[in-house]
């Protein structure tokens, strides 16, 4: 049985949440990720607990290059260090999402799970990680804000959520927020993308150029249930 706990905030549900808070929340539930011997790192978010173990979810595309050794760096929201397993990627069909293990007798906050099919277009949502620089070896967690601009069907990755937000090298793997700072999804696609075509539908429909160039200027994210629907059977620590 997964046990839940260290909750970021206690809210009753549909309580919109100030701007302040749901960057306190943002700033207690989100890792930076270090790949090995590389200066890459990507971010990701704390989802569950099991008394010592505590289950991060991030992108397989931040996690790939340390598949061989199935080991990275865990950097926590206190500033400590930890290293960490890379247990599962992808665990849902092909999607974009990897599953990281820490364990620790530290006491780090868990996320609050939200429903990202409640999304509209234009409702605020907020997305948090940690932009790459190699250059600084402390980097401050990045909350930008946005709106919901397009829900699509599931694309190739699992990606389905577009959003105005600015997204930033190495902030793939952060969650996205909605106003009641619940997590309801995870970062992964920059706008503008500069490497291949991203935009495809799992189902082989076509995309309309039009739609395309639309989709381009947006920032793109996987829903939160891509996990939730598994985490009950696959995930025993």
């Amino acid at each position: 049985m997964l046990l839940f706990g260290c909750q970021a905030r206690e809210s009753k549900p549909n309580e919109t949440v100030s701007e302040t808070e749901i960057s306190q929340i943002a700033k207690s539930i989100t890792v930076r990720l270090f790949l090995p011997s590389t200066n890459i790192s990507g971010s990701g978010v704390i989802i569950q607990r099991n008394q010592n173990d505590y289950l991060i979810l991030t992108n397989e595309h931040v996690i790939d290059t340390a598949l061989v050794t199935k080991k990275l760096k865990v950097q926590t929201p206190d500033g400590k260090s930890y290293t960490a397993n890379v247990i599962a990627y992808p665990f849902v069909k092909d999607d974009d999402l990897a599953m990281v293990k820490l364990v620790t007798t530290e006491q780090y906050s868990v996320s609050r799970l939200g429903n990202s099919t409640s999304i509209k277009i234009g409702d605020r949502l907020y997305a948090a990680g940690f932009p790459a620089d190699s250059e600084k070896s402390e980097i401050e967690l990045k909350v930008s804000k946005g709106v919901a601009s397009m829900i699509t069907k599931p694309l190739v990755g699992g990606y389905q959520i577009g959003y105005s937000n600015e997204i930033e090298r190495g902030m793939s793997g952060g969650p996205i927020l909605n106003q009641q700072g619940e997590v309801i999804g995870v970062n992964g696609i920059r706008k503008d993308p500069s490497l291949g075509d991203p935009f495809a539908f799992v189902d082989g429909s076509i995309i309309p150029e039009t739609t395309w160039q639309e989709m381009s200027k947006l920032s793109w994210g996987i829903p939160i249930e891509r996990f939730s629907e598994v985490e009950k059977t696959y995930f025993r620590f």
